[in-house]
């Protein structure tokens, strides 16, 4: 037995060692990218979607309504009859807050949106205050609801242009049911 094959055997097991052990690492670390990518979608997929953490919903809020036209302010009985709104509060938007009136068919014959996003400018354990302008430009909504007491205040101010213009407020009073689910 010649003893430089031998060593040339030695050698050539030691270089396709080397090699296997230099695929299987790269096979490895392909694994583990591939796993630390799918774990990392994953992650974001779930974090992405908005999580609900407190719900508000409201009975039928009623109270008065002053127009003023024809140089004269004339106050009636107003209210969102037949709706109810129900906030959403969600963590993907915790400056905002959407309002969803309904049944939404009774809502539309109110001529009120089925849904308006609210803008959060008061937020405590109190009270929460968020306003919106629905239709852009002759609407502008104030609702605060005081969690302690269970209770809503909305206030509606617009501007129609019938009967040489008429502004009108309202202000209207309901109850309401918070529910946190955090």
């Amino acid at each position: 037995m010649d003893l430089s094959s031998l060593g040339c055997l030695h050698n050539a097991h030691r270089y396709t060692t080397y090699n296997f052990c230099k695929r299987t690492m790269l096979e490895l670390k392909k694994i583990t990218l591939h796993t630390a990518t799918a774990i990392f979608l994953t992650v974001a997929c779930y974090s992405a979607q908005a999580r609900t953490v407190m719900t508000i919903t409201c009975n039928e809020p009623n109270g008065t309504r002053t127009d003023f036209y024809e140089g004269e302010f004339q106050e009636e009985q107003d209210g969102f009859a037949g709706v109810t709104p129900r906030f959403i509060f969600d963590d993907a938007k915790p400056q905002s807050v959407t309002a969803h009136y309904e049944p939404a068919a009774a809502a539309k014959q109110l001529g009120i949106k089925d849904s308006v996003t609210f803008k959060i400018i008061v937020q405590t354990t109190e009270q929460i205050t968020m306003v919106s302008a629905p239709n852009e430009k002759n609407t502008v909504q104030m609702y605060s609801i005081f969690p302690k007491q269970g209770i809503g205040y909305f206030t509606i101010h617009r501007y129609m242009a019938v009967r040489d213009g008429e502004a009108s407020s309202a202000t209207l009073l309901t109850k309401c049911n918070i529910v946190k689910t955090q």
